[in-house]
């Protein structure tokens, strides 16, 4: 967790979260319900601590197309976290799929969760207002050089 304090001595709590990996087995060991109770864990201390801001960055799934299970899971997980409403913030990572990650994250960003899992040639702003003025963050998903090659000419 990471206190900020900003001007005027507004201080705001973010949490970070990466390499979740839902839907990771081991030698063919099923841990999504340990996954499923780490998560529930992480949503308990992100309400016990007043969290403001969850970043997750990054391999949110195992596999580039994720089971039923989890996808089932990551649902679950960010429906309490719109629960407790507080921002959440997500980038996608190299085992994730752009297009799976980034499923519905018009309608999730009304409700506070910003999934940014495409670059689209420039990095991506989520803002958001609270009491004390507007916050920006600058959101940066997996990016290969050939996704820069091909938004930008002069990248070599």
């Amino acid at each position: 967790m990471i206190q900020l304090e900003l001007a005027g001595g507004v201080q705001m709590k973010i949490a970070h979260l990466g390499d979740l990996h839902i839907g990771r087995k081991f030698n063919d060991f099923d841990i999504i319900d340990d996954q499923r109770y780490i998560l529930n864990e992480i949503v308990n201390i992100l309400k016990d601590e007043s969290i403001d801001v969850l970043m997750i960055s990054g391999d949110v799934y195992d596999k580039n197309n994720p089971s039923e299970q989890a996808f089932s899971l990551w649902n679950d997980f960010l429906n309490a976290l719109d629960e407790i409403d507080i921002e959440v913030l997500v980038t996608s990572g190299n085992h994730d799929s752009q297009e799976r990650l980034g499923f519905a994250n018009s309608i999730l960003s009304k409700n506070k969760i910003h999934i940014v899992a495409k670059y689209n040639g420039v990095l991506e702003k989520i803002q958001f207002e609270d009491e004390y003025g507007k916050i920006n963050f600058y959101m940066m998903p997996f990016i290969k050089p050939s996704y820069v090659r091909n938004m930008h000419s002069d990248f070599t």
